[in-house]
C-alpha cells in the first residue's frame, strides 16, 4: 500500500504542470486582490486546501459500501467491458449492485480513472473480485481523481466565467465571486466527502455559460451538451440555456439570420450528442433507449430520503406517494416544473443578457429542484452554482443561500458520518467569505448611494458595466432611477432580515438536536424539521431570485428611453 501510494504521488508529479497553470491563472485573474504576489498565491491555494483535507468517508459499510464503492465499481466495469455493455443487465453490471446510472461521459470518466487506478493497484479494479475493496493506497488514488478533476475542469471554468462576467469590476467583487464559488461548502462536501464527481458536470456548465457570455455560442452549446452527457442533473439548466440562445438568435436583424442561427445551434447539439453517445447511437435506437431508461429510473419514486423540496416538505400533510401513482406523478411533475421555469425562460427569450442567463439558470434550477420527479438532496447544487458566480452582484442572496443549502443536506451528511466536516466547512465559509462580502457591500453603498447592504443595492448593477460606469450612469437615470434603486435597497433590508432570521432558526434547530432527544415514537422528527425549515428558506430565496430577474434585468420595452440608453451602454 505504501509503495502504491508513493508511486501514485510520483505519477501525479508528471501531470503537475497543469495544476500549476491553474494556480497561475488564479493569481493573474485577481491582480488587485492583495498587496503581494505571495498573498495572492496563498489565497488561491486556500481554495484547494479544504479539498485536500476532507476525509474520504462513505466506505466500509457492507453490503454496498456507499458512494465510494459505486465509483470504484464503475471504474472496474468500464475498463473491462465494452461501452455497449455498460448499461446492460449482466453478472458484471446489474441493478442489484451499483448499476451505472449516469450518461456516457461519466462512463468515459470512469474508464480513464479506472486505468489510472489499475496502473498502480490492479486488484482494486479486478472484475467481480474487487467488490468492497478498500486499502489506504486505493483510497488515496481515488481521492486524487476527484481532486485533479476539480482542479483541471471546475477551477479553470470558474476563473473564465468570473473574468468574463465581471470584466473591469473592482477586485473585491471578483474575489468575492471566485471565493464564493471555489469555497462553496455544499459542493466541497458532496464531491470530496460524500465522494462524487459533480465538479466535472458543473465545471462544463460553468464553462458553457462563460463561452456564451463571451458570444461563443457554438462552443457554449457543445460544452453544455457535454455537461448533460456527464450527469443528467445538468438538465436543470436546459430551459435557461435554450431560452437565452433562442433569444440571441431572435435578436438577429433578418429572418434568414434568425432561422440560420437556430439551425446552426440545433445541428451543433445533435452532432455533439451523436459523437458523445456514439457507441449507442451507432448501434440501434433500442440501445439509446436502454441508456435513457437507466439514467432516468422512474422506479425510484418521487424523491429519495429527506429532500427540502415541495413534494417532500408537504408530504407531512399530503401523502403524495399514496395519492398519485408513479406513472401519473412523473408527467405531473414535468408539467409543473416547466410551468415554474416558464417566466424565467420568457425573460431570456425576450431580453437575453449575460447576468440574465445566470439568473435564469438559478431560477430554472430551482424549478427542477422544487417540483421535478426523483430529486436528490445534492441537486440543490444546481441552483446554487449560478448564485455563487453572481455573488459580487447578489451578496446577500449568496450569503443566505449557501448555509441554507448545507442545512438542507444535513440529514444525508449526518448519516454518512460527515457532521464534523459539515460544521468545519460552514465555519470556514463564514470566516473566509463573509469578510469579503462586507468589503463588496461598502463599495456598493458608495457607488450607488444606497444606505443598506442588501440584495437590492447590488441588483442595481445587474444590467452590467463597471462600478465607475455605474457611478456616472446612475446620475443619467435621474430621480426616478435613484428612487427605484432606493426602493430596491429597502426591499433588500427585508430580505436581509429574513436571512438573519432564518439563520438564527437553523442554528437553534442544530442546538435543539444536540441537546434534546426526539420522542421515541418520532425518531425522524429532527430530519423532518431540518428539511422543512430548509424548504422555507429555499422557497424564499427562489422567490427573491425570480423577482430579481424580472425587476432588475427588465426588458427594454418596459423602460424609459433614458433608461434603455443607459442599459444598452452598460451591456
Amino acid at each position: 500500500g505504501v509503495t502504491a501510494a508513493g508511486a501514485c504521488v510520483s505519477g501525479l508529479s508528471s501531470s503537475y504542470s497543469p495544476l500549476v497553470d491553474v494556480n497561475v491563472q488564479c493569481i493573474q485573474i485577481l491582480p488587485e486582490a492583495s498587496p503581494s504576489g505571495a498573498a495572492r498565491a496563498a489565497g488561491c491555494t486556500a481554495a484547494q486546501a479544504p479539498r485536500w483535507t476532507l476525509a474520504l468517508l462513505g466506505a466500509g459499510h457492507p453490503p454496498k459500501y456507499g458512494d465510494y464503492e459505486a465509483q470504484r465499481h464503475w471504474m472496474e466495469v468500464a475498463i473491462h467491458l465494452p461501452p455497449s455493455e455498460w448499461y446492460s443487465e449482466s453478472e458484471f453490471m446489474n441493478s442489484s449492485y451499483w448499476p451505472l446510472d449516469y450518461p456516457p461521459l461519466s462512463g468515459y470518466q470512469s474508464f480513464i480513472h479506472g486505468k489510472w487506478l489499475q496502473a498502480f493497484e490492479p486488484e482494486a479494479v479486478a472484475l467481480l473480485h474487487s467488490h468492497g475493496y478498500e486499502t489506504a493506497s486505493s483510497k488515496l488514488l481515488m481521492r486524487l481523481t476527484v481532486l485533479v478533476s476539480d482542479l483541471l475542469i471546475f477551477f479553470p471554468a470558474s476563473l473564465a466565467c468570473v473574468r468574463i462576467l465581471y470584466g473591469q469590476e473592482p477586485s473585491s467583487s471578483r474575489v468575492f465571486a471566485l471565493a464564493a464559488t471555489l469555497l462553496n461548502p455544499a459542493a466541497l462536501i458532496i464531491d470530496h466527502g460524500h465522494f462524487q464527481y459533480n465538479c466535472i458536470s458543473l465545471g462544463l456548465t460553468t464553462a458553457a455559460a462563460a463561452a456564451i457570455i463571451g458570444q461563443a455560442h457554438v462552443v457554449g452549446s457543445v460544452l453544455f451538451c457535454l455537461a448533460l452527457s456527464h450527469k443528467q442533473m445538468a438538465l436543470y439548466y436546459a430551459p435557461a440555456f435554450f431560452a437565452h440562445l433562442l433569444g440571441k438568435c431572435l435578436q438577429k436583424p433578418t429572418a434568414a439570420g434568425k432561422v440560420g442561427g437556430v439551425l446552426k445551434l440545433g445541428a451543433t447539439v445533435v452532432l455533439t450528442f451523436a459523437v458523445a453517445w456514439y457507441p449507442w447511437t451507432s448501434n440501434s435506437p433500442q440501445a439509446v433507449v436502454q441508456v435513457i431508461r437507466r439514467i432516468f429510473p422512474l422506479r425510484r419514486g418521487l424523491y429519495e430520503d429527506y429532500v427540502a423540496n415541495f413534494w417532500c416538505a408537504t408530504s407531512v400533510a399530503i401523502k403524495w406517494k399514496q395519492l398519485i401513482n408513479d406513472a401519473a406523478m412523473a408527467p405531473l411533475c414535468a408539467g409543473i416544473t416547466l410551468a415554474a421555469a416558464m417566466p424565467s425562460m420568457a425573460h431570456q427569450i425576450w431580453a437575453p443578457s449575460p447576468k440574465g442567463l445566470l439568473l435564469a439558470m438559478a431560477n430554472s434550477g430551482f424549478a427542477f429542484f422544487m417540483f421535478s420527479y426523483q430529486v436528490h438532496e445534492k441537486s440543490v447544487l444546481l441552483p446554487l452554482l449560478p448564485v455563487t458566480l453572481l455573488a459580487g452582484y447578489l451578496p446577500s442572496a449568496c450569503l443566505w443561500f449557501v448555509p441554507v443549502s448545507m442545512v438542507s443536506m444535513y440529514p444525508l451528511l449526518a448519516r454518512d458520518g460527515l457532521s464534523l466536516p459539515y460544521a468545519a466547512l460552514l465555519l470556514l465559509w463564514c470566516g473566509s467569505v463573509w469578510p469579503l462580502a462586507s468589503e463588496v457591500g461598502c463599495e456598493l453603498r458608495g457607488s450607488l448611494g444606497l444606505g443598506s447592504f442588501s440584495v437590492g443595492e447590488a441588483d442595481r448593477k445587474l444590467g452590467g458595466g463597471s462600478m465607475q460606469q455605474q457611478q456616472q450612469q446612475t446620475k443619467g437615470v435621474g430621480k426616478r432611477g435613484f428612487e427605484r434603486g432606493r426602493a430596491q435597497g429597502l426591499s433588500g433590508q427585508s430580505q436581509t432580515i429574513g436571512m438573519v432570521g432564518s439563520m438564527c432558526g437553523l442554528v437553534g434547530l442544530h442546538l435543539a438536536q444536540a441537546t434534546l432527544q426526539p420522542p421515541s415514537h418520532l425518531p425522524w422528527l429532527y430530519d423532518r424539521a431540518f428539511i422543512t425549515a430548509s424548504f422555507a428558506g429555499l422557497a424564499a430565496i427562489a422567490c427573491c431570485l425570480q423577482v430579481a430577474q424580472w425587476l432588475v434585468c427588465r426588458p427594454s420595452s418596459k423602460q424609459s428611453a433614458t433608461e434603455r440608453a443607459v442599459r444598452d451602454k452598460m451591456q
